[in-house]
Parts: C-alpha cells; structure tokens; sequence
C-alpha cells in the first residue's frame, strides 16, 4: 500500500535523504507560511462571525492547505545514493585469524565455509557489476589478490581497527559497499561506536556475515552484534 500511494518502498524512503528540488532556500517557505498565515488571520478577523472557535477553525484549515500547495512549490524529493556500475569499489573483507580455522556442525571451517560461499557465485555476480576488492583481516587489513592468501592462521584479530582502514580508503576511493565475513572473535574490544559511524556518516553499506554457531550466544559483544546484524548467514 505504501509503494502504491507514494511510488517508492519504504527502504527508499528510509535510506534517502530529503530535500527540496526547487533551489529555493528552505527557510523562504517558513517565511512564505508564517506570511500567508498572517494574512488569512487577518482576513478572517475582518470578516469574523459571532463564533469564535468557527473562525479558528476556517483560519487553520486555510493557512495548512496554503502551506501544502507552498510545500508543493519547492518541490520536495528524496536523494539516493546509488552504486554505478564499474564505477564503484565493492570491498570484501574476510576475517584470517586462527578461530576462522574452526570446524562447525558439518565438519567444514568457518574459513572454508566464507571461501566457499565467495567462489560459488557471490564474487563473479559482484564483478559483472562492481570493481571488487578482496582484503584479509588480522591485526590489520591487506588488500590480497586471491582468497587462496587466506589462510586462517593469525593469532589477532582487529576487527575495528581494519574496519577504519577499509573506510579510510573510502576518502580516496569510491567504495560503495562493504562485505566482512567473520565469525566475530575478536580479541581487542569489538568494533566501537566511532567506526560505525564513520561508516554511516561516508553512507557505506555494510554487509556483515554470520560464519560462527546457529544462536546468537556468544562469548564477546561483537560476536553478538554480528549475529544480530548479519545481512546473511553461512552454514555448513
């Protein structure tokens, strides 16, 4: 129903950032409003009735349909970033350290498991559309060429501190979107406020993955916010 009265879905809506098309300032409408407004009262006092709430009531009904059709003048709309094709930079970055190693139900690591999901379609479809780059996750974050470079064997894992490298490249590069694989075992404190909103602010789409256990009962805060906001989960 709502895409059927105002044209778009409501992830539009929600994602879009309002504006007026008109080129006119905004604060021009309230001044035109509060002056409409102004001069409607005044009309109406002069030819006031005996009823006092009638008079209110004919004032407002007139001064919020003249301020719809003002509203209407500026021409209001929605911005959406959008990704153009093999122009944007989608990075993909897939967490190398030693808890990726472990086998789940199924007896497949997590590591195996995200390199599989990766090489069965997800990086080709990327690739038709999108410049894609792969990037490995440890104490830092290195751009690698082949996900054969992932091997699972890192003692640390930052997953913070590699999310505000791959969003720093974003000031130079036209990243669009960002995918982590990970089971969320980091062992430095999870990824801070800071780093989520940097992410927001640069208007990056984050996709999390969930590689680690079926219920969201982790051992770590981060372990948790992954499950709980992954886009998409990997099972055996």
């Amino acid at each position: 129903m709502f895409e059927f009265l105002f044209k778009y879905p409501t992830a539009i809506f929600n994602r879009g950032t309002f504006l007026f098309a008109s080129g006119l300032p905004t604060w021009g409408l309230y001044v035109s409003i509060a002056a409409v407004s102004a001069i409607l009262g005044f009309l109406v006092w002069r030819r006031a009735s005996s009823s006092q709430l009638r008079n209110v009531s004919v004032w407002l009904l007139q001064s919020a349909l003249a301020a719809i059709l003002l509203f209407m003048l500026w021409h209001p709309a929605i911005s959406v970033a959008t990704l153009r094709p093999q122009q944007n930079i989608v990075a993909v970055v897939v967490d190398d350290s030693k808890s990726m190693s472990q086998a789940d139900e199924g007896g497949s690591t997590r590591k195996d498991k995200a390199i599989s999901v990766l090489n069965s379609g997800l990086i080709k479809s990327l690739q038709d559309k999108f410049q894609v780059r792969l990037y490995r996750m440890s104490d830092h974050v290195q751009r690698i060429d082949k996900l054969d470079a992932v091997t699972g064997q890192s003692t640390v894992t930052h997953v913070g501190d590699s999310l505000k490298e791959v969003v720093a490249d974003a000031s130079s590069l036209p990243i669009g979107a960002m995918v982590l694989l990970s089971d969320g075992a980091d062992n430095t404190g999870g990824v801070d406020v800071e780093t989520l909103a940097e992410i927001r602010r640069q208007r990056i789409p984050f996709i999390p993955s969930d590689l680690a256990a079926r219920k969201c009962r982790r051992t770590s805060r981060l372990q948790v916010w992954m499950c709980r906001s992954a886009r998409f989960r990997i099972r055996a």
